[in-house]
């Protein structure tokens, strides 16, 4: 009896494992979304930068999954080219995207802070500090690179992308509304609740 006990116990206090792809559907759908939107590249002739589509899949996956769920996410696609699937912007390894490592980096960090902060702030203003993230970490590595100090940096690297950038929060949103999720910060939710 007291071993029957146990097992309740242990079954109570262990959450049950869900499908597949109600657990890791929309992060592997995230981490694809990301991928392609890389796809999506103008190189600038003036810095190392490209535009590309990624900060638009990285603020969906912050306004669509949980903050596990978007971590994961943009750790999924990270890890994977670090590892060598060749996806990053035009199908770049990671060793040939040494200009944009920083913001690699912000991507992790952004999805779940507007994963984090969309219910509090709204998903624009929850969005924009997942946007000002990635440019921090951007910043900071490119300020690092050889001939860039901080201003240059920023006239090359942050600067020209802010306008594409609000575009691109906007997409995201009338995306994610789109998709079914409800805009105002106390009654923002999404889709896919984290298990």
């Amino acid at each position: 009896m007291r071993r029957a006990g146990h097992a309740r116990a242990v079954s109570l206090a262990m959450p049950r494992a869900r499908a597949v792809p109600g657990t890791w559907g929309p992060v592997v759908a995230m981490t694809l979304a990301t991928a392609l939107a890389a796809q999506v590249v103008l190189r600038l002739p003036f810095g190392p930068v490209p535009f590309t589509m990624q900060v638009f899949a990285v603020v969906l996956t912050g306004l669509l999954l949980e903050p596990g769920r978007a971590a994961a996410a943009q750790v999924a696609y990270v890890g994977l080219g670090a590892a060598g699937v060749p996806w990053f912007a035009g199908l770049m390894p990671l060793v040939a995207s040494g200009p944009t490592l920083g913001y690699l980096a912000g991507f992790v960090v952004a999805a779940p802070l507007i994963a984090a902060l969309r219910g509090r702030l709204g998903p624009v203003a929850a969005g924009g500090l997942g946007i000002a993230g990635i440019h921090g970490l951007g910043l900071l590595h490119l300020s690092h690179l050889p001939g860039m100090d901080a201003s240059t940096a920023a006239l090359l690297g942050v600067v020209p992308f802010l306008p594409g950038d609000v575009l691109k929060l906007g997409l995201a949103v009338a995306a994610a509304r789109r998709l079914g999720v409800q805009a105002g910060p106390s009654r923002w939710r999404h889709p896919c609740p984290e298990s």
